[in-house]
């Protein structure tokens, strides 16, 4: 946390559901851990989407703003259900990076970020949504990079043979 001391440490981290295989969905989280020896950890977000495999909600880091940015995982190969990531469908907020308001972290009060399509009722378009959706169309990013001009990099993981990327105009579902 940029605001973080010494004297006063913080850190926000994000975790999910240990495991490789059938894994649960929405199980995504950021904590904020701080206090003496690091000992209190609390949750911000819950609710974030996890594939059935290794695309999990990855390293935070705060943004020239002074925002969290989150890269959060997608859920599939190419970006539609296949039998090798559990056909589990993309989700609102999976393939993305996001930026989290930590101003707004209430101790005590974490954000439910699952949205309509996975039965919550989060909406990361709505005008003061703490957490929005800062790009997506990002398979897997594993971490961030600013650069002292402000401009983000974000490093992902190509997928490998079989995936099926989504319908479009004349293109079907491969």
């Amino acid at each position: 946390d940029p605001l973080s001391t010494p004297d006063n440490l913080v850190i926000w981290a994000a975790h999910t559901a240990f495991g490789f295989a059938n894994m649960p969905d929405f199980t995504g989280k950021i904590s904020r851990i701080s206090g003496e020896n690091l000992s209190t950890a609390e949750d911000a977000i819950v609710g974030l989407p996890r594939s059935v495999r290794d695309h999990v909600t990855n390293q935070p880091k705060f943004g020239p703003d002074g925002a969290l940015y989150i890269p959060q995982g997608s859920n599939s190969a190419y970006g539609a259900p296949d039998p090798g990531w559990g056909n589990r469908p993309e989700r609102m907020l999976s393939g993305t990076i996001l930026r989290y308001d930590t101003t707004r972290f209430t101790p005590g009060e974490p954000l439910d970020a699952t949205t309509v399509d996975g039965g919550g009722c989060y909406d990361p378009f709505a005008v003061d949504a703490p957490l929005m959706i800062y790009a997506s169309g990002i398979r897997n990013a594993w971490s961030l990079v600013w650069t002292r001009d402000g401009k983000l990099y974000v490093p992902v993981n190509g997928s490998s043979a079989g995936g099926n990327a989504p319908a479009g105009g004349d293109a079907p579902v491969r």
